[in-house]
């Protein structure tokens, strides 16, 4: 099973997908990667994406989806300058290459911060509209092979996380008040298309964690 789970940033997905793994494991004795903690923590995850994204740049893969990218590209990002059209293409086929390879050899996976959430990033980077955000979903997700889920948490509840949250990382960190509050309501606008145009799976930072845990489990 490969999940991928978009959410609010400092929403608490890292937490959840910590909790989900763990009890996968203790419940059903089914053993989750946590792959965004293993890709960015562990010397084999960094190298891997280290080594991986060079040669994905020289692939067919890569000029196809950055042909459809650029398309939705009319002026520089909004909020952390090196996310560009490569950056997100790369990253987006080194995650595919991730699933494809899961699949395969029927691993679970995790992916707390993956393609969906990839999406959203850059459509709020290039002030994509809502058609425009449908459109590029609808070319770049697989929706046969992965479970797609969002993890909700109000806007004012996630506003004040993620100014405790301290992490300064990059510019999105150091938005306050209203600049935040903007931030986090065009993340919230597409959140919902999937859940309303593409029918995420909905999950609850509210909701008892057993409740989250069987929704994410059930089958489809």
């Amino acid at each position: 099973m490969i999940i991928d789970l978009s959410g609010l940033p400092a929403s608490g997905k890292s937490f959840f997908s910590k909790q989900f793994s763990n009890a996968s494991r203790k419940k059903d004795n089914k053993k989750f990667i946590n792959f965004i903690e293993w890709d960015r923590t562990t010397l084999l995850g960094r190298a891997c994406h280290t080594l991986a994204y060079p040669i994905i740049r020289h692939t067919n893969k890569y000029k196809r989806l950055s042909s459809i990218m650029a398309n939705y590209v009319t002026n520089n990002p909004q909020y952390n300058e090196s996310h560009t059209v490569d950056f997100f293409v790369t990253r987006i086929i080194f995650l595919k290459l991730v699933y494809s390879i899961a699949e395969y050899t029927h691993i679970n996976l995790l992916v707390n911060e993956g393609i969906s959430q990839s999406l959203i990033i850059f459509a709020i980077e290039f002030e994509l509209q809502e058609n425009e955000f449908i459109g590029l979903v609808s070319k770049v997700l697989r929706f046969n092979k992965v479970k797609y889920a969002v993890y909700q948490i109000s806007l004012s509840n996630c506003m004040i996380s993620f100014v405790h949250r301290n992490r300064h990382a990059t510019q999105i960190d150091e938005l306050r008040d209203d600049d935040l509050y903007e931030f986090l309501l065009k993340f919230e606008i597409y959140l919902n298309v999937y859940l309303n145009t593409f029918k995420f799976i909905p999950l609850d930072r509210e909701n008892e964690f057993e409740n989250n845990f069987k929704l994410l489990r059930k089958e489809r």
